[in-house]
């Protein structure tokens, strides 16, 4: 038997397998497809998500394939009319290390995961299909398909990352509930295109108010089409369909009235060119949008993660991030559990704690959606989209409010610069890197208007006993901290603050 059988090698099942990995659980990770994804998908992630790939060790891996956003550039035809800032692009600080979301295309995040995973002695199993399961008291008996036969597995747990129309879901009588917010859909490419600058995100909207989008792809030299298609419409996916849809878009508005995108259905359009030539069509997918969430995200021994627990709208690129997440607060909650640190009650704590989160996200990114099909093409984002602000103030697993601080028990526990004992600066979140708890406590045995604090670290699995000094006094990080002791879950959560202690048995205790 194995621990954990992970359905799925999306983002959220490659998370998942990278952290049950460096905990020594034993798991196997399958794969349906025959190979790799090739789109670009869910190109951003978000500043929560690169604090999480840095604890993975993927950071500079990601920065040196992703960019930060390009402003939006509007057109009238061929005509540039304004220049629209998704996003201000931010200077790091020291709490908030990676404040800018990046762009990267998702088959380049995915082929990131399984660098790293292979790394840490893991695998992908591709071409191989889950077909049923069986809970026992026990474990899960799963039955999966590859070329070598039928195959029947044996797992402590099953994680279903099967994505949105994954089967796991219905096989545990788990339901799909939400909407489509629009009957329209989206058809998205990625593409090479002669002629148009990289700099900028470049927008078109028809006279018939109907949009076609060209964003610069990094690492590649590509672009990821998108073109706004109207309900009902089935456009052939094809390299001519999107030479005809960019035409009718980016094309000279004067002669002839122009025939709208939703006449482009199932046939070739023949329009006067753009000046813009597509080429090299590397993956086209029609995508209708979605926002659905599962009615529960756990039936007995079975989780749901990523898209097969919500699936969102593409806007504001939230749904790629929210799955990393949930495979993020479920991985050391299995680890704990199989390794008998804590009992099996803290498995319960997923779905209380994913659920609300996945719930707030589907709204905002149905919200973001009606911003970019408005006529101007906009999208206007703020700083809860970075998910650093998404919390677990409240759960069960959180110790109790205190009124004293600006931080509270749920919140991320933000970086702080330190010195360690032989003099080296380095940030609180190298000390925090790995599958460790982690407790921090504040000193305050610093002369009366000095400008740092001194903090010493008790870590497991760290660097015991370390002391530091917070470069910025009073920031925010450290904001009434002084003499009290922060325990920080393996997530990088604040579990507690209070003035003496360690982690709460709540979730330390084994199960003996």
């Amino acid at each position: 038997m194995i621990d954990v059988l992970i359905v799925g090698a999306g983002p959220a099942g490659l998370t998942l397998a990278c952290d049950l990995r460096r905990r020594g659980v034993a798991f196997r990770l399958i794969e349906k497809l025959p190979s790799p994804l090739v789109g670009s998908k869910g190109k951003g992630i978000q500043p929560r998500s690169l604090e999480l790939f840095d604890d993975l060790g993927l950071i500079d891996r990601v920065f040196a394939n992703s960019s930060n956003y390009p402003p939006m550039r509007i057109y009238k035809g061929p005509d540039p009319v304004a220049t629209h800032i998704m996003m201000p692009i931010l200077e790091p600080t020291p709490d908030v290390p990676y404040p800018n979301i990046r762009m990267q295309p998702q088959w380049k995040t995915e082929a990131l995961l399984r660098e790293r995973l292979a790394e840490l002695g893991g695998q992908v199993e591709f071409n191989t299909s889950f077909k049923s399961l069986e809970q026992t008291p026990q474990a899960v008996v799963v039955k999966v398909l590859s070329p070598a036969g039928e195959e029947t597995v044996s797992a402590r747990y099953v994680v279903a990352a099967d994505g949105g129309r994954g089967t796991i879901r219905k096989a545990i009588g788990v339901t799909f509930e939400g909407e489509n917010p629009s009957l329209d859909g989206i058809l998205i490419a990625d593409v090479k295109v002669e002629g148009l600058g990289r700099d900028v995100w470049h927008v078109w909207t028809t006279p018939a108010g109907q949009k076609v989008t060209l964003c610069p792809l990094p690492p590649t030299d590509g672009f990821q089409f998108a073109a706004f298609v109207t309900e009902g419409a089935e456009p052939v996916q094809e390299l001519e369909t999107l030479q005809a849809l960019l035409d009718e878009a980016a094309g000279p508005r004067s002669g002839p009235a122009r025939k709208g995108l939703s006449k482009l259905l199932g046939r070739r359009a023949s329009l006067k060119g753009s000046g813009y030539r597509v080429s090299d069509m590397t993956w086209i997918s029609l995508f209708r949008p979605n926002v659905r969430m599962a009615n529960a995200f756990r039936k007995g021994r079975v989780f749901l993660v990523g898209d097969a627990a919500h699936i969102h709208t593409p806007a504001g690129a939230q749904g790629l991030n929210t799955s990393i997440q949930d495979a993020y607060n479920l991985g050391w909650k299995l680890g704990w559990v199989i390794k008998g640190v804590s009992d099996a009650r803290l498995l319960d704590t997923y779905e209380e704690e994913r659920l609300p989160i996945a719930a707030a996200v589907l709204r905002r990114s149905d919200e973001l959606y009606k911003d970019i099909v408005k006529q101007d093409g906009k999208e206007d984002r703020n700083e809860d989209d970075g998910q650093l602000t998404l919390n677990y103030r409240g759960s069960s697993l959180c110790g109790p409010a205190n009124v004293e601080t600006l931080l509270q028990p749920g919140d991320r526990m933000p970086n702080i610069l330190l010195r360690s004992p032989s003099g080296a600066t380095l940030n609180l979140f190298d000390l925090m890197r790995g599958p460790q708890a982690s407790e921090f406590h504040i000193d305050r045995v610093r002369p009366e208007g000095a400008s740092t604090k001194d903090i010493r670290v008790a870590s497991i699995g760290s660097e015991a006993g370390a002391r530091g000094f917070d470069y910025h006094g009073d920031g925010p990080a450290m904001k009434d901290l002084a003499g009290r002791i922060v325990s920080v879950r393996p997530d990088g959560y604040i579990q507690s603050i209070g003035d003496k202690g360690s982690l709460p048995r709540s979730i330390h205790a084994s199960a003996a």
